[in-house]
């Protein structure tokens, strides 16, 4: 279903791959018409947003029972939702990870998916990590950012987390001079770049050194790491009212 084979590999700033092409565009455009409607998305506040704007949500831990109901209702989420949590696609990104060495030393034959996927939203893979075991959890979100100056502030993402995955869902790429893509950054302080806590800094005390522009049907996975620094906008006024993105996080439990 997902197609991990169109990717560019980069390590400046931070270790990140972007893919594109990842689903048959007849897929794909399904995904985007079926895309949660505005009013089923929650406000939701975060210290790496900004005050005039509010992130929009449906989340696999936000508001657990309305994504329930949405993934269980919808053919075509329901679909690549089964298929993200079933050991044949988690088998083959760890492998396709482990590849191009980016071991994560997850062992994936260990998983443990329930078969009712609505009495759980959490696959459970054993991680080896100074011989001890650790659980790690898979969460999907449907995000909306308004395009009228909303925003991500600067940030590196939680101490929890090990990668999270970004597509866009969108019809159409939009255009850099809206300022919706990923920021890839660095401190201007360099005394701030070990920021493994996830202190969230100001833009104007960060520098972009690379934007991964927000086009349709791709793939980017960010790596957690002690400077894995990033932003969103602010974002300039689009015709679309939001930026739609649907957003898999690994993470320790």
């Amino acid at each position: 279903m997902i197609n991990l084979q169109n990717k560019v590999i980069e390590f400046d700033p931070f270790p990140h791959i972007l893919i594109k092409n990842i689903f048959d565009q007849e897929f794909y455009n399904q995904l985007i018409t079926n895309f949660p409607e505005h009013k089923y998305l929650k406000k939701y506040s975060s210290k790496h947003g900004n005050q005039k704007h509010f992130k929009y949500s449906l989340s696999s831990k936000n508001n657990t029972d309305d994504f329930k109901k949405f993934i269980k209702n919808n053919k075509v989420y329901n679909k690549l939702y089964n298929y993200i949590y079933s050991k044949e696609f988690l088998d083959t990104f760890l492998e396709y990870l482990k590849e191009n060495h980016f071991n994560l030393g997850i062992v994936s034959k260990d998983f443990n998916i329930k078969k009712d996927i609505f009495t759980t939203i959490k696959s459970i893979l054993k991680l080896a990590l100074n011989n001890k075991k650790s659980e790690i959890s898979i969460s999907f979100e449907f995000s909306s950012i308004p395009t009228d100056d909303g925003q991500l502030k600067p940030h590196t993402d939680s101490p929890k987390k090990f990668l999270s995955i970004v597509i866009p869902i969108i019809d159409k790429n939009w255009d850099s001079r809206y300022n919706a893509g990923t920021n890839l950054l660095v401190p201007k302080n360099k005394e701030k770049t070990f920021n493994f806590l996830n202190e969230s800094l100001e833009f104007d005390e960060t520098e972009i050194k690379k934007t991964i522009d927000f086009n349709k049907n791709q793939m980017l996975i960010l790596f957690k790491t002690y400077n894995s620094l990033h932003s969103v906008g602010p974002i300039k006024k689009h015709e679309s009212p939001f930026r739609n993105s649907l957003t898999i996080n690994f993470e320790k439990i």
